[in-house]
């Protein structure tokens, strides 16, 4: 044999090499392909092997398979004695900052629906998920006098719809689960959590150093904002041309994936400039159609938040219909205060119950108009997106900061 020949031999043994270690790290796609779904497997998996960053379009649609290392850490807790009993019949999953709260309060009035006694974080935080259902169970151990059966359990964590592992870990729990996800003008969020941040790191919840990450004033946060929009910008157009085809369905897959695989912009370790995570975010169609892998169209409900400044009683009737709770609230539980920004129930015994004081914290805060009209900018094509293509409705009304212009 000669030199060429043991080259090609080498070279052989190499490859087969390459091929054991790929089909050991990718066995769930492969065993998924053979079976006939092939869309989450693609040559451009071994060709990028070891140094992916950019990866060809076809390749990433998305599909119920995950990573393995997700997969790993779903790790699935069994269901207690009598859970169909207390379990919840719907979450509120986020969003943060875009009337959650609202949602979650105006509910707990219903006559037949009893909150979760706390935001539980249960099924995105392992150290929480990992000690069981039995421990779940005592967010729903209170008892209301003033409850009528049916009654159903409810509960609200503000962080569930960007989790990985909250989809499936919820699907285990309940095939027919309610989902409701409050989202809102991204310009308003994004302000929003800055405020939100700052005041809890002032109040000693946060750690300080979290908040000179991304600018200990509102003045130095908009400093820093107004490059990273611009970066932030310059990534997401690369990631389009690159990854996404050029099109936007294109990016938005890039983006699944990219979430999928906690890479930047949605990793917390593989994204240096922590002002990307919060104006990632506000990315709701590679969010919801994640879940869309998990649950079906009719179990997900989208609502507009920043209805419940104005017009609460829209999106309270828009859940009740979805939750199958009798539309007790309505337009007559609600009234407006002089001096006060927020609105106020009436419950049944007619007392006028007010959102509590950190709520509509950002009312009286803004950002600077070339902030406002950089973020309204950077977020128009996904909103845009997000209400047309993937919830099949009309483009948000979301002006935020540009309403007397």
């Amino acid at each position: 044999m000669g030199r060429y020949g043991k080259a090609y031999t080498i070279s052989n043994v190499i490859l087969s090499m390459y091929v054991t270690v790929f089909c050991i790290m990718n066995r769930n796609e492969l065993k998924q392909c053979w079976q006939g779904d092939c869309r989450n497997f693609g040559a451009a998996k071994l060709l990028d092997m070891g140094q992916r960053e950019t990866i060809a379009g076809p390749t990433l649609e998305p599909s119920t398979s995950l990573p393995p290392a997700i997969e790993a850490e779903i790790d699935y807790q069994p269901l207690v004695e009598n859970f169909e009993i207390w379990s919840p019949k719907f979450i509120i999953t986020g969003v943060m900052k875009c009337g959650t709260g609202a949602a979650h309060t105006f509910l707990g009035e219903h006559p037949n629906a009893i909150p979760a006694s706390g935001e539980a974080y249960f099924f995105n935080k392992d150290k929480f998920y990992t000690q069981g259902f039995t421990y779940y169970r005592k967010y729903f151990l209170r008892r209301y006098r003033d409850k009528l059966e049916p009654f159903i359990h409810y509960e609200k964590s503000p962080t569930y719809y960007r989790s990985l592992t909250a989809p499936p870990r919820m699907r285990h729990m309940n095939e027919t689960l309610k989902i409701v996800n409050v989202v809102c003008d991204n310009v308003k969020r994004t302000l929003s959590r800055y405020l939100h941040i700052k005041t809890h790191t002032d109040d000693g919840h946060f750690v300080h150093n979290h908040l000179s990450l991304i600018g200990t004033t509102l003045e130095s946060f908009q400093v820093n904002l107004r490059n990273t929009i611009k970066v932030f910008g310059a990534f997401l157009e690369d990631v389009k041309n690159n990854e996404g085809d050029g099109t936007m369905d294109g990016l938005i897959k890039a983006l699944t994936y990219r979430f999928k695989y906690k890479m930047r912009p949605f990793g917390i370790r593989a994204t240096p400039d922590k002002i990307e995570l919060i104006l990632s975010d506000g990315f709701y169609a590679v969010f919801h159609q994640y879940w869309q892998q998990f649950f079906p169209d009719d179990q997900l409900l989208v609502v507009d938040g920043g209805q419940f400044l104005k017009t609460p009683w829209e999106p309270m009737i828009e859940i009740q219909k979805h939750v199958g709770l009798s539309e007790t609230i309505n337009e007559s539980s609600f009234v407006f205060r002089d001096g006060m920004d927020v609105p106020c129930f009436i419950d049944a015994q007619k007392n006028v119950n007010c959102l509590g004081g950190d709520k509509g914290r950002s009312l009286h805060k803004t950002l600077d108009l070339d902030v406002i009209r950089a973020l309204h900018e950077l977020y128009r094509p996904f909103d845009n997106y997000f209400s047309q293509k993937v919830l099949k409705r009309a483009s948000w009304q979301w002006n935020y900061g540009l309403e007397d212009l």
